[in-house]
């Protein structure tokens, strides 16, 4: 018997790296989704992972051989062995979507995988649950603690505003956030990938150069400091929560994006490949479009447009060797497929 389960990908609609500082942000569930499929062997003391992005193998106690692409999924399932017991036996099927860096493919494998281990032990596993057993793999895949954002969108499959806040008990706030694109538009993606990528650590180090303040941490500002790198960006945010309905203002929407993206490049987190993707992609017809999520080297790039637009822009960037398509706002998270005898 085996078991799948998926999970969407994600974008950032606004606020990356000005969420470090305190400002909102708002994160989206999106299709493609990733999916892992659980097939029942007879080694019991193993998982065999299978995916384009390499092979390895999870022994019973959490240690991992392979591709290290993969290792992120080894810490989850160490997370779910050691507080549950769940245990080996299976080959485990890893379907990536593709989507480029920054859309929250680690924690939507790792989440997919989560559900599928606990439903073929016979769990029903509460959010709180694959939550935490995704933060360990990411704790893997990014090197550094993560906010948590990618995971809870990924798992809820709702759109949400999270807020970082300092004072006796730092932490990151997620609430569900509702949203609605202007008639006749839609949301696309640029990879900007070609063969170099940025860190996710190394882009929030240019931030902070970019906003005078070093290596200085976040919570070892004052708040007068973190407003001073926030103010800039909190009259946009505004601005663009209140187009995010059917009768939105299409065209201000989409300034208020390139605005944004302005904003970001202004700080240093964007390159030359986004900067020329953000260019191609207005002048094919864009409304609008910005780096989404961390930025620099082979990251994404969030286009905003009329659907009738999408063919255009597809090809204006293909002509420049970027890959582009279409994203469609998902309404389900994590979730069990069907069984398959």
């Amino acid at each position: 018997m085996a078991i799948s389960a998926s999970s969407p990908s994600k974008i950032i609609l606004c606020g990356e790296h000005f969420v470090v500082y305190g400002a909102p942000a708002i994160s989206i569930p999106v299709e493609p989704r990733n999916s892992a499929t659980l097939s029942e062997i007879p080694v019991r003391d193993e998982i065999r992972l299978k995916s384009s992005l390499g092979e390895g193998v999870i022994k019973k106690d959490g240690s991992y051989e392979g591709a290290p692409a993969l290792s992120n999924l080894a810490a989850t399932y160490k997370f779910l062995h050691d507080k549950l017991g769940i245990g080996g036996g299976f080959d485990a099927k890893l379907s990536y979507s593709g989507v480029p860096k920054g859309m929250g493919a680690s924690a939507s494998v790792c989440s997919a995988f989560a559900y599928a281990l606990c439903k073929s032990y016979g769990m029903n596993p509460t959010e709180q649950l694959i939550f935490d057993a995704t933060q360990a793999g990411e704790l893997v895949a990014h090197g550094a603690r993560a906010s948590g954002i990618d995971a809870i969108t990924v798992i809820r499959g709702r759109p949400q505003m999270f807020q970082r806040h300092f004072n006796d008990s730092p932490r990151f706030d997620f609430h569900p956030f509702s949203l609605a694109l202007p008639e006749h538009t839609c949301f696309m993606v640029a990879d900007t990938y070609r063969g170099v990528r940025s860190s996710t650590l190394d882009m929030v180090k240019k931030f902070a150069h970019g906003v005078e303040v070093g290596s200085t941490l976040p919570p070892e500002l004052d708040s007068g400091q973190r407003e001073r790198i926030i103010s800039p960006y909190m009259p946009f945010y505004e601005k663009i929560k209140a187009q995010l309905k059917p009768d939105g203002d299409q065209k201000l929407l989409g300034a208020l994006l390139d605005r944004n993206h302005t904003l970001l490049a202004e700080r240093g987190v964007s390159c030359d490949e986004i900067d020329e993707a953000v260019e191609v992609a207005k002048g094919a017809g864009a409304l609008g479009a910005k780096l989404t999520a961390a930025g620099g080297k082979g990251g994404a790039v969030l286009i905003y447009c009329r659907k009738f637009d999408t063919f255009a822009i597809t090809d204006a960037l293909a002509k420049r060797n970027y890959r582009a398509f279409e994203l469609r706002v998902a309404n389900k998270g994590t979730e069990v497929g069907e069984k398959k005898g």
